[in-house]
């Protein structure tokens, strides 16, 4: 039997994907306990599909990043990394997965983490990656390039799992797929209910991978741009 791994989910929102991903796990039998939430917003829905699926309250932890700010607005980082790290820390987290997380994870945070911890993008990277490219954000985006490049092929969208990095969206990918679209009817709203279960598929093979400790492999993949242009 494999050694059990401790995993820790960084959401802001519904929860969806954790839901699926703790869902899928406990029901496969992963060596895996679900050993904590971080949130950055008190009211998400996560934190009650968490709690649904074992997570506790006081394993369920509310980060109010604007503690971490200056007068200004200017955020302390490293002193929000830390505190994120020693919650991290005191549960022996091996992993964390990042699932519809808005937060810019600190660098500590990452350089503690390196290689183990992952990131979920519902849209093709790096071209609608980035600073405040998120959730039906990044579909509209994704959208409004296919409508008015009008590529005569069929659209699609592509939803990944990758490493997390110190800047929004720019880890290597370890998997990917694509989601069709419908260019005439679509919005990002329909875009993202079709793309849903694809995406819960390609995050929970890599949750799957890491709780067995399988080697992970960094998916060689052809600029967006680059394959259209052929």
């Amino acid at each position: 039997m494999s050694e059990r791994i401790r995993v820790g989910f960084l959401a802001s929102g519904s929860g969806t994907t954790v839901e699926a991903v703790m869902k899928r796990s406990i029901k496969e039998g992963l060596p895996v306990d679900h050993a904590l939430l971080m949130t950055n917003n008190r009211n998400a829905g996560v934190i009650q599909r968490a709690r649904d699926l074992g997570i506790p309250q006081e394993d369920t932890i509310y980060l109010n990043t604007h503690l971490f700010e200056d007068s200004d607005g200017t955020r302390n980082n490293d002193l929000m990394g830390e505190t994120m790290l020693k919650h991290f820390r005191g549960r022996g987290i091996d992993y964390l997965f990042q699932y519809g997380w808005l937060v810019k994870t600190p660098e500590n945070v990452i350089e503690e983490y390196a290689g183990a911890i992952f990131n979920q993008h519902p849209a093709p990277l790096p071209e609608f990656g980035g600073k405040g490219m998120y959730g039906e954000r990044a579909l509209a985006a994704v959208l409004y390039y296919w409508r008015m490049t009008k590529h005569k092929r069929p659209a699609w969208n592509e939803v990944v799992a990758q490493y997390a990095a110190a800047q929004y969206d720019e880890g290597a990918i370890l998997a990917s797929a694509r989601v069709p679209i419908e260019l005439d009817t679509d919005t990002p709203k329909t875009l993202q209910e079709r793309g849903l279960p694809i995406e819960h598929n390609v995050q929970y093979s890599l949750f799957k991978k890491v709780a067995n400790r399988e080697e992970l492999t960094v998916k060689e993949r052809e600029s967006f741009i680059n394959i259209l242009s052929k």
